[in-house]
């Protein structure tokens, strides 16, 4: 097993360099492209449907495709990254990317469209941890903070306008537009990762590391097998067995690679990192936050047209200031981690988003889907200091040669964490929706319940020795 990938803060001081504006920018656009492809597809499944002579039901495929693909995929980011150099592994993303969706633009059958948008997910996959220790290499906690501030805006807007663009696009130019509307980006992006990146050293490309067949067999076949699940669950209905049983085996094939990754020296997931108390615990107030965040947009819907009338357009209105509200708190951050410290402002940022979820919970019935919307506002005002701040933390204790890698792990375990939280919430509604009747009462205590979520990531920040949150951000002068 290799030894723990982790040193001190300053021991990665000689390798900081400043932050490239062009760096930067292709990853808002790379980041952006690929937000927005993850859901612009919804909307459109009808009319492809019609275009391709399939039934409505059948579709799903093209939505679940890119799903389980970039999931798929994720626990290898860090292998390749490292093999072939993130810079070049960046760069064939991108294209392969743009191929996959001109593919898909121009596919005849939806057994193409479906191979392609696969395609897409696992090129998908692997930029986002890539093109994210890319940035994080050679940073300091500081520059990770403005990098988390920037790249908050694309992450953020464009899943959201997904949807909107999607149905525009489907309704008045034809549902191929769809996946047509990346191909130009991606190709810009492609070539300004050529410029951006071209003349740069690959110090890590070609490390002689064998590939970790086995692990990631279990951890591939875990993440998938468990967004499968999820999106058979969030497709089908929650009663669907179907769900329930891919979410199981997804479990104990995580459970596997874990396993697995304790008794080879190059796993495919390195959990030496983990050893790192400061990787760890930071790492699990983001992922613990992320399964809070899931769990309420996946509830917040269901509550106010199930449990209390409201419209479809009125609940999705109710659940956008909550995107609102994560672009305000990004903005302010980077100026609070100076005044408040870094630590306060995690655990402050935790209690108000529990706050806000009491809120959610109290406002459905009297004040209905707006004063949800204004708690849900709060909500991302409030949760985004606690992931911003963890985020850019994460990394302090990393060494610049790990940084692939624990991107990779950083990833998977959100991704899984926020698959949890809608899980979990689906499960306990069915069981409080069934004792409370055809009220909002059970609606209102699953979102109650998610505040366990917010629990753990409050008592994981709480677990980090004193000042060492602060730490790395007084070492950039980010703090006073």
């Amino acid at each position: 097993m290799s030894a723990p990938a982790t040193a001190a803060a300053g021991g990665a001081a000689s390798a900081r360099t400043a932050l490239a504006p062009g760096l930067i920018l292709l990853y808002l656009v790379a980041m952006a492209m690929n937000g927005l492809d993850s859901t612009i597809v919804g909307p459109a499944l009808p009319a492809i449907g019609a275009g391709l002579g399939t039934d409505a039901g059948a579709t799903s495929l093209v939505e679940s495709a890119f799903l389980v693909a970039s999931a798929v995929v994720l626990p290898a980011a860090g292998w390749v990254g490292d093999r072939f150099g993130a810079f070049r592994v960046f760069v064939v993303g991108l294209l392969v990317f743009s191929l996959a969706s001109a593919v898909a633009a121009l596919a005849g059958s939806l057994a193409v469209l479906g191979v392609a948008r696969a395609v897409q997910g696992a090129a998908s996959g692997v930029l986002t941890p890539v093109g994210l220790a890319l940035l994080y290499r050679g940073s300091t906690p500081a520059d990770r903070l403005r990098i988390a501030r920037w790249t908050t805006i694309p992450l953020t807007v464009a899943p959201m306008l997904g949807p909107v663009l999607g149905g525009v696009l489907a309704e008045h130019a034809g549902w191929r537009w769809v996946f047509a509307v990346t191909v130009p980006f991606g190709l810009l992006a492609a070539g300004l990762a050529v410029v951006v990146l071209g003349g740069r050293r690959e110090e890590h490309a070609g490390e002689d590391r064998p590939l970790d067949v086995r692990g990631l067999a279990l951890a591939a076949g875990g993440v998938g097998t468990v967004v499968s699940g999820l999106t058979i669950g969030l497709h089908r209905g929650w009663d669907a067995p179907s769900a329930w049983v891919a979410g199981a085996v997804g479990v104990l094939l995580c459970a596997g690679a874990v396993w697995a990754a304790r008794r080879t020296d190059h796993p495919v997931l390195d959990l030496d990192l983990w050893r790192d108390p400061h990787f760890r615990r930071a790492g699990a107030t983001v992922a613990w936050s992320s399964a809070a965040l899931m769990g309420l947009l996946y509830l917040v819907p269901l509550m106010l047209q199930q449990g209390y009338g409201a419209s479809p357009t009125a609940a999705g209105a109710a659940v956008f200031p909550e995107t609102v509200g994560l672009l305000v708190g990004s903005q302010l951050v980077e100026r609070l981690v100076g005044r408040v410290g870094a630590r306060r402002l995690v655990l402050g940022g935790l209690a108000g988003a529990a706050g806000a979820f009491v809120l959610v919970a109290a406002a459905a019935p009297s004040l209905g889907p707006v004063g949800v919307g204004a708690a849900m506002f709060l909500m991302g005002l409030c949760l985004s200091q606690a992931v911003l701040v963890g985020q850019a933390a994460s990394f302090t204790t990393v060494q610049e040669r790990a940084t692939t890698d624990a991107t990779a792990l950083f990833m998977a375990q959100r991704t899984l964490a926020g698959a949890l939280g809608v899980v979990a919430a689906a499960a306990l509604l069915g069981v409080l929706v069934d004792a409370a009747g055809a009220t909002g009462d059970g609606y209102r205590l699953t979102v109650l319940a998610m505040l366990a979520f917010l629990a753990l990531a409050a008592a994981a920040t709480a677990r980090l020795s004193r000042g060492a949150l602060q730490a790395g951000f007084d070492a950039d002068g980010g703090a006073a």
